[in-house]
């Protein structure tokens, strides 16, 4: 802070001022701010942690070995890692969006609000409702035509010219 030049926050311009603000803060964050690059997988579940991946890789190593009773020892160790994981889970997501008990317990808009997150859901796509009023005379005049009784005769469609070819 002793090293800050103050003088560059005293401009009577809003904009610059702003701008000198925003600049100094983004040089703070990336001198002070240790950055972590984090690993993201489209098929990584919410629930999976680093015990279900490290149980996964003895599993590997343990098949890799060709010990059918060390592979089957790490198999179920890993299957039981996975139902401990999505219980946590699941207990988490109870209590945090409100089936848990306690004050979260009535909060269903918290809880469809978090549900809309873990479903990636964006709402309706619904498009605009048609408001004119002939739109249902239309509707009916479209579908009664169906149903009306067809007087035509059927056209046959004209014959086909048949080649015979000889090898």
């Amino acid at each position: 802070m002793e090293l800050t030049d103050w003088s560059i926050f005293k401009n009577p311009d809003l904009d610059v001022y702003a701008s000198h603000v925003i600049g100094y803060t983004n040089r703070l964050v990336d001198e002070c701010i240790p950055a972590k690059l984090v690993r993201s997988f489209p098929n990584c579940k919410p629930w999976m942690n680093s015990d279900i991946r490290s149980k996964q890789r003895e599993q590997c190593t343990a098949f890799k070995s060709g010990n059918t009773e060390l592979y089957r020892m790490a198999k179920y160790d890993l299957r039981r890692a996975i139902k401990t994981a999505k219980k946590d889970y699941k207990n988490k997501l109870e209590s945090q969006y409100g089936g848990g008990g306690g004050s979260n317990s009535s909060n269903s808009r918290r809880m469809w609000k978090g549900l809309r997150a873990l479903t990636n859901d964006k709402g309706s796509l619904a498009g605009v409702i048609n408001t004119d009023p002939s739109h249902p005379d239309e509707l009916n005049t479209f579908y009664a035509c169906f149903e009306r009784e067809n007087t035509m005769p059927a056209l046959k469609p004209p014959p086909t010219q048949r080649t015979t070819h000889y090898c």
